[in-house]
């Protein structure tokens, strides 16, 4: 968790939720993708509850 007060935030959209599902090869070779790697995976994602940020 952070807090980012930079001038690139989203002043005029609402955010949403994002969930990506990749493999990247940053943890060492034993991570990255092969041969044997199947083309298409699924991610089943059972609950997301999402909180309004407290005010500041």
């Amino acid at each position: 968790m952070w807090t980012y007060r930079g001038p690139l935030t989203p002043e005029r959209s609402t955010m949403g939720l994002a969930l990506q599902n990749d493999q990247v090869c940053d943890r060492g070779a034993g991570f990255c993708r092969t041969r044997t790697t199947p083309r298409w995976v699924t991610m089943h994602v059972d609950w997301v509850k999402i909180y309004r940020a407290p005010r500041r």
